[in-house]
């Protein structure tokens, strides 16, 4: 797995894409990550994967799978107050950050997501540009 800058812009979170989501690090804090990971907890069990405060951050949907299971990660997101969003898996590539961000298309969001706009059926990149802008 690789890490990327997928937007970089003066003034504004920076946008980076993570192919998975362990490779977060301290200096991450305040960006938007796009990460290839599918959005599901370990056991089901709340954990520390996403380990600094970010503006937002994407994943797969993995297909969601049995019990929502794929997505269990995003309302756990809201509880830290980070936007979180899940890309259909036939949309984009799991563990492709860049193909996440370029081709996703939102299948689940979380309540802080779609408190700034997002719904699913909106691509990953149509609503980071909403969270740009708003910057």
């Amino acid at each position: 797995g690789k890490r990327y800058v997928l937007e970089d812009i003066p003034g504004k979170p920076k946008v980076i894409g993570l192919d998975a989501a362990p490779m977060l690090q301290p200096g991450d804090a305040g960006a938007i990550a796009v990460t290839g990971s599918h959005a599901a907890m370990f056991r089901g069990k709340p954990d520390n994967v996403i380990s600094v405060k970010l503006r937002a951050v994407f994943f797969s949907d993995g297909g969601v799978g049995l019990d929502a299971a794929g997505v269990s990660r995003l309302p756990n997101l809201d509880t830290m107050g980070i936007p979180a969003g899940a890309a259909a898996a036939m949309s984009a590539r799991i563990g492709d950050s860049r193909s996440i961000y370029g081709d996703g298309v939102l299948s689940h969001v979380n309540r802080h997501a779609r408190d700034e706009g997002a719904i699913p059926g909106m691509k990953v990149k149509a609503f980071v540009a909403l969270l740009l802008a708003q910057a």
